[in-house]
């Protein structure tokens, strides 16, 4: 799975830079709320072990997705709301150096 090989990944370079674009993609019918529920769960163990190996402090990661939840009974009042705003989420670790005006920016 992409998250262990990312995860692995991490870990073997952490006193070292590299960059590093990659892309999951998760087939699933917008109509199955527990889709969202596995890769919400998948994403959250991937981060707290790199929480907790200490991997995050000198990482900039970032995460996007093209949209959320789709296909319920609430989509006319969330679609129009959820396809203007992608999610996104920057984490930048508290040891990140030599990258200051990429880590302003970002900020």
């Amino acid at each position: 799975e992409m998250l262990d090989y990312l995860q692995d990944r991490f870990k073997a370079m952490h006193d070292g830079g590299w960059f590093s674009i990659n892309n999951i993609v998760d087939p699933h019918s917008e109509d199955e709320l527990n889709n969202y529920a596995v890769m919400d769960g998948k994403l959250y163990e991937f981060l707290r072990e790199l929480e907790a190996s200490k991997v995050l402090n000198n990482t900039i990661l970032i995460l996007l997705a093209d949209h959320g939840l789709h296909g319920h009974d609430w989509q006319d009042l969330w679609r129009a709301y959820d396809h203007r705003n992608p999610f996104l989420q920057i984490l930048i670790g508290k040891d990140v150096d030599g990258c200051e005006e990429m880590v302003k920016n970002l900020k």
